[in-house]
């Protein structure tokens, strides 16, 4: 794995629900991951998994472990554009989420580098 063994992945669980906990009883990690793994029926298209990890950087042993980043709509345009700038390098393809009426959708956005600088464009290849 290209990972800390201390970080996990978890499957989100979708329910109409909150999950019911124990204030006064259980391992309080264990039950604030339950939380933290669930959210509403309403987004079960998702599939998402979430991952777990100790506070602080972790770090992946090999770049190639990430193949895109996928950019909310709300995202600032300051943090987009940076977060863009500093994969391109890295040949990590970004898609930012875009809203329209009851549609969303997401696109593949270069970093404005490539405009500048034509060995970061003849070296960029996306990933299938």
């Amino acid at each position: 794995m290209h990972l800390s063994p201390a970080v996990s992945f978890v499957r989100m669980f979708y329910n109409e629900t909150e999950p019911n906990i124990d204030p006064d009883g259980g391992d309080s990690e264990y039950q604030a991951r339950m939380i933290l793994s669930s959210k509403s029926f309403r987004w079960l298209y998702e599939r998402e998994w979430r991952m777990f990890a100790p506070q602080g950087k972790n770090r992946y042993h090999d770049v190639a472990t990430v193949t895109c980043v996928y950019l909310g709509s709300r995202i600032s345009d300051d943090d987009r554009t940076t977060i863009i700038h500093r994969l391109a390098p890295l040949n990590i393809n970004t898609q930012s989420m875009t809203i329209k009426k009851y549609s969303m959708r997401f696109e593949e956005r270069r970093s404005a580098l490539f405009l500048k600088c034509p060995v970061l464009e003849a070296a960029y290849q996306p990933r299938d």
